[in-house]
């Protein structure tokens, strides 16, 4: 049996910051992924990138040969796409500024590097 050592609350919240952030990276991934896939199936191409795919969505909306259902359902997925974008930009500056200094702190660092996972790229 190996013992582990009690968490303060502070390196929870840490964990979780990076934890809740990288699923929102794969969310978004994911979707601006399933976007492009399925644009291409309409003969709409675009480049890998986040910043490809908003241009992508734009041509989209303004294609009429395309069937009414498809642009509903990039339409719909567009807004989605923005809204996990923005959270994953916002909560960057808040991991980006607490992984190098307060997370070394708090202990977590040496959570991530004996865990098995690995830590975000930025933190190493």
């Amino acid at each position: 049996m190996q013992f582990v050592s009690v968490e303060t609350e502070e390196q929870q919240a840490a964990l979780m910051l990076a934890g809740v952030r990288q699923q929102l990276i794969t969310r978004r991934t994911q979707l601006s992924n399933a976007i492009r896939g399925y644009a291409a199936e309409f003969g709409l191409i675009a480049a890998k990138g986040l910043v490809k795919v908003e241009p992508l969505l734009a041509q989209i909306a303004q294609d009429e040969s395309l069937p009414m259902l498809a642009r509903e359902m990039f339409t719909f997925a567009g807004p989605r796409l923005r809204a996990i974008a923005g959270r994953t930009e916002g909560s960057r500056g808040a991991a980006d500024g607490l992984a190098p200094r307060q997370c070394r702190q708090l202990g977590v660092w040496q959570r991530f590097r004996g865990s098995g996972r690995s830590a975000p790229r930025r933190w190493s």
